[in-house]
Formats: C-alpha cells, structure tokens, sequence
C-alpha cells in the first residue's frame, strides 16, 4: 500500500510497513519506523527516529505470576499536519486504534501508549508520557515531563501543568498541576 512518491523521504534508513498508508506530502526523516496497519495524513512531518504502530506494553501476570503478553493488532491513525518530533513513540492499539487528531504538534521523546486517543490542535510537549487508553481532548497542552494516568481523560482546551502527574479526569477548560495533579487555581 506504501507508494514513496507520495512523501518526502529525507535522507535514509527507514522501515515502512506493506500496509502502512501514507497521505501526500508527508515529509519522513532518517530512521522512522512505521509498523503494521499504521495511517498517517497529509502534510505531516515524523521526525528523526520516530517509532509509529510498534506493540504496545500490553503485560498480565498468568497464574503462576509470569508475564504473558497481550497482542496488539489495532494500528495507529494519525490526522493530517500533524508534527511528530524525534524519538517520539507510538504504540499501536489493542482493542482500538490509537489515535492522533488534525493539527496536533507532539513533540521530542513523547511516548504515547496504546489506545490514546488525542483530540484536535493539541501540545503534546517533551518527555511526556500518556499511558494506555487515555483520552485527551481538542485544544489540549499537556507540559514537558508530565504523566498521564492509564484510562485517564483531559477535557477539551486543558492544560496539564510541567511534571504533573494526572491520575484522575481533568475537566474542560482547566489547568492542572503538581504531584498528583490537582486544579491550578
């Protein structure tokens, strides 16, 4: 499904996948991987060592308390001018694809887990970490080094405050801060 002449490839040393589909104008650099039943939109750039649709961290304890993986098989879909900054990762999703919204700037060393869904024209700043199944919501700022809780959702235009640590829902419009995250007044 992958057709080269429809992105911009810089420089080399990327793994596309066969059923990888991706939009006009796309510009890819060095050393992206972009794995199985992964979509990405027009006029996006991926950045430099950028992991798309690689299993997730999927891991239940059987019953003699060793760790049995769960697959991943759900994909990635990515809107279109979306930005995705170097060493970003991606994970694929398991019972939903994960999902990036139109116009979304997701930035260096992002790690975003499977089943995410994140809205419209939202942040997504340095070293921030999004775990499984999280919802973010349009117009969203998630601040460098935060974490988001696993099932979590943040409300659309909110803000998550640098290094917060989010573990419960963080309504519409408001900033949350600190370890754990609380309403920013």
């Amino acid at each position: 499904m992958f057709d080269a002449s429809d992105c911009f490839l810089s420089g080399r040393g990327w793994y596309i996948h066969e059923s990888a589909q991706i939009r006009p104008s796309t510009i890819l650099f060095p050393n992206v991987y972009i794995g199985p039943d992964v979509v990405i939109g027009e006029d996006c750039v991926i950045g430099p060592g950028v992991c798309i649709g690689q299993p997730g961290f999927g891991y239940e304890r059987g019953l003699e308390g060793e760790n049995l993986y769960r697959e991943h098989k759900q994909g990635v879909i990515i809107g279109n001018r979306v930005h995705i900054g170097a060493n970003a990762c991606i994970d694929q999703g398991r019972h939903r694809p994960t999902r990036i919204g139109d116009g979304t700037m997701v930035d260096n060393l992002v790690h975003i887990a499977h089943n995410v869904e994140i809205g419209k024209d939202c942040q997504i700043i340095a070293l921030s970490m999004i775990a499984g199944s999280a919802q973010i919501g349009d117009r969203c700022v998630v601040s460098p080094c935060a974490a988001i809780r696993d099932w979590v959702s943040v409300g659309d235009d909110a803000h998550v405050g640098l290094g917060a640590v989010v573990v419960k829902p963080i309504p519409e419009g408001e900033t949350w801060a600190g370890v754990p995250a609380r309403r920013f007044r």
